[in-house]
Formats: C-alpha cells, sequence, structure tokens
C-alpha cells in the first residue's frame, strides 16, 4: 500500500464521506471497514470510481438519470443539429455519446479562455452559440450531480 494512508481519525473529512454514502441502518455488515484515501501525489480531478463500489453505483444512476432527463429532448435534438455534423459518425448527440458532452464543454472553454487572438484554435461559430453552451453545461453537469 505505497502511497497510501489509512484513514483512522473518526472526525475526518473521509469518516464523513462514508456516513454520507452509507446512512444509518443501511449498512448492514459487521465487518469493520477499512478506508482508504489516495495521497495528493495520486490525486486527480475525476473521482476514483474503480475502487469505491457506491461511487461507481452513484456515478451510474446520476448518468442514467441524465440520460432519461435529456437524451430525445427538444435541447438534445438542437444541439444534435448544430453540432452533429461535427461529431465522429456525424451521429446524434446524446448525453453518452463519444466525445462526452462534458468533453466538448471543455473544448469550448479551452478556446474562449485563449481569446480571439487564437483564430486557428477556435472551433466553429455553432459551438460558442448561448443556448448550445446553456444545454450543454445543463446535460453535461446532470451526468455528475443529483438533479431533480
Amino acid at each position: 500500500m505505497s502511497g497510501r494512508r489509512r484513514c483512522l481519525e473518526p472526525s475526518s473529512r473521509c469518516d464523513r464521506s462514508y456516513k454520507a454514502f452509507y446512512p444509518g441502518g443501511t449498512n448492514l455488515t459487521l465487518a469493520t471497514w477499512d478506508i482508504v484515501i489516495r495521497t495528493p501525489a495520486e490525486e486527480t480531478l475525476h473521482p476514483n470510481t474503480k475502487s469505491c463500489a457506491r461511487l461507481a453505483e452513484l456515478t451510474r444512476a446520476f448518468a442514467q438519470q441524465a440520460a432519461e432527463k435529456w437524451n430525445g429532448s427538444d435541447d438534445m435534438r438542437c444541439l444534435s443539429k448544430k453540432l452533429g455534423k461535427w461529431m465522429p459518425g456525424n451521429k446524434p448527440l446524446t448525453v453518452g455519446s463519444r466525445p462526452r458532452l462534458s468533453a466538448v464543454m471543455n473544448a469550448v472553454n479551452a478556446t474562449l479562455a485563449h481569446g480571439p487572438d487564437t483564430r486557428h484554435t477556435q472551433l466553429p461559430d455553432e459551438f460558442y452559440d448561448g443556448q448550445v453552451r446553456k444545454v450543454i453545461v445543463n446535460s453535461a453537469m446532470s451526468r455528475i450531480v443529483y438533479d431533480k
């Protein structure tokens, strides 16, 4: 377990996270749980779903909920109409399409951050349309954040 440390302090952040994932009465096992957290050197911006079954389950549930809400919606059809011609295979955009909507959002934001002086890094004008950006942000974020 090099590079990792056990989280033993009862008032620690990982203990609070554990209690949030498994509220009282839902953990029916009598086994002691080892909570292992990554060191800052191992940390990434994306949560580690490979080592946490509950986080993986929540991620799939959020993605399913987002797909049910957004796929087939008027907003997603409009998005596909405007951006689909630049997507691989000219396929319609969906919450789970490749590239992910979050990747499209990141590309748009990265080009905006560089400003208009870097015209060679800009995307087609449709990517910067206010409605397109709003739909991308809302649908991409609903994949990772519970959204009623």
